[in-house]
């Protein structure tokens, strides 16, 4: 299991690197173009836009998978330890849920209405934008399932004593 997480860690740090590498050249781009050729770019501003999309729910994936993200702890610490644990399945348990209703089954839902749907400015289908929303409840339902896997679902120690 450990090994699927470094996995999974590793393609989404590359592809949001590349996303966010990608984002900041288009925006310096788009800077130019507009300040100093006097045309601004429309495209890069849409690809930018699109970028976005993408890289800010794969981030929002990673950060679940690194159990880095909000959590309200405070309660459950007054717990026993087995009882934290079986609190944090049961949140797993809730994850898988919201990952696969409304992220994976609700984003094709939305492919499937979107499909034919193109980008003004570069003509790209939105099908590829939409994407992002399924893929990312995809990954979410994975750390969600490793986590119950490696029985470390335990509340409060958010991250704490884990190596990527």
């Amino acid at each position: 299991m450990q090994k699927a997480k470094m996995i999974l860690d590793r393609a989404l740090l590359i592809v949001n690197a590349v996303l966010i590498t990608c984002m900041a050249a288009l925006s310096i781009w788009q800077v130019f173009t507009r300040y100093v050729l006097d045309a601004p770019s429309t495209t890069s501003e849409e690809i930018i836009r699109f970028m976005l999309i993408w890289f800010t729910l794969l981030t929002a994936a990673y950060v679940f998978g690194q159990k880095k993200h909000i959590a309200i702890v405070f309660l459950v610490e007054k717990f026993r330890e087995r009882s934290q644990r079986l609190i944090g399945l049961a949140i797993n348990i809730l994850w898988v849920f919201l990952g696969i209703v409304p992220m994976i089954i609700g984003g094709i839902i939305l492919l499937s209405y979107t499909y034919s749907e193109t980008a003004p400015a570069t003509g790209m289908s939105m099908l590829f934008v939409y994407s992002a929303v399924p893929a990312s409840g995809v990954c979410i339902v994975l750390y969600a399932v490793i986590d119950m896997l490696r029985g470390s679902s335990r509340i409060g120690t958010a991250g704490e004593g884990e190596k990527g």
